[in-house]
């Protein structure tokens, strides 16, 4: 049996676009679980900016004659 997508007329088409509570401009919402959002996204990355890690030196590696099994 062949599958068929039935779309009523009275479905939305999108969600509706909200305002920003920093600077008020407006954007459209992702899907999220706890809630809703208040804030861009170029507010919420200036609010919480993302944690730079920084990598140690390695040390250099050592030249085949200098392997222990040798």
């Amino acid at each position: 049996m062949e599958g068929s997508l039935f779309i009523t007329p009275d479905r939305g088409t999108r969600a509706p676009e909200l305002v920003c509570a920093d600077c008020g401009a407006q954007f459209r919402p992702r899907r999220i679980t706890d809630g809703i959002e208040e804030i861009c996204d170029s507010c919420y990355s200036a609010r919480f900016p993302a944690p730079v890690i920084e990598y140690a030196q390695l040390p250099p590696r050592p030249v085949r004659s200098q392997l222990a099994a040798d």
